[in-house]
């Protein structure tokens, strides 16, 4: 069984928009049999679940990361998803999940990584920035424990960004994928100013998702290549 990780330290960078790109990418543009989880960790939000705790074809679940035995949660959810056969596990996670200090989070992805290889897992770890210094702090931290065989830098380009520090941090054999292509779509189809790109992402995102006919070739570029790195 495949963990698909999207993580980040910060919060409103698209770590949702990725997980549901990612979901559809396996749902819809994979050619070889798929049974999909979801677990939505993001318990300050939790849009991730309410979309697909519905649908037959997913196996959605939520957990609190925050709470005290958060982790061992999170275990006896991988266990009980890989008991139903279950192929992927999208992961969708929160900003206060790469909280502290880089000792500490060496030290929580040391131990999550040997369970998850104990348990016979594999994980690929999208880590999704906006171009800021922010983002380009924690990015460069996370290179120094994060393994770069199987990570993945998610590039958020909704601003016009140009990322020059962050690209600057990205050598092989780290994986980076531009996310540029959703926003001109979003706000033609949706009737946006070009601005409030929250807005558009969550009517796209009520539409259960991606439905709209004009952002789904922007959508399917996106999704194939989040599957090419799957």
């Amino acid at each position: 069984m495949k963990i698909i990780f999207v993580g980040g330290n910060k919060g409103g960078v698209a770590k949702s928009l990725t997980s549901h790109l990612a979901v559809y990418a396996l749902l819809h543009r994979c050619t070889s049999a798929v049974k999909l989880a979801v677990i939505d960790c993001d318990a300050s939000i939790g849009d991730v679940f309410p979309v697909y705790a519905d649908r037959s074809d997913v196996l959605s679940r939520s957990v609190n990361l925050n709470a005290v035995d958060g982790y061992d949660q999170y275990f006896t959810l991988l266990m009980e998803i890989e008991a139903s056969n279950c192929t992927h596990v999208v992961v969708n996670s929160f900003a206060g999940d790469s909280a502290g200090s880089v000792e500490q989070l060496s030290e929580r992805h040391t131990a999550v990584t040997a369970a998850l290889a104990e348990l016979g897992m594999s994980m690929v770890y999208f880590f999704v920035v906006l171009d800021s210094h922010p983002c380009a702090d924690s990015l460069f931290a996370a290179l120094g424990y994060l393994d770069p065989q199987t990570l993945v830098v998610i590039k958020n380009y909704f601003n016009g960004s140009k990322f020059e520090v962050i690209n600057q941090l990205i050598d092989p054999p780290v994986r980076s994928i531009d996310l540029p292509v959703l926003k001109p779509a979003l706000t033609a189809e949706l009737g946006l100013d070009g601005q409030d790109v929250s807005a558009a992402i969550a009517v796209l995102k009520s539409r259960n998702p991606f439905t709209a006919a004009s952002v789904q070739a922007a959508v399917n570029k996106v999704a194939d290549l989040l599957l090419g790195v799957i």
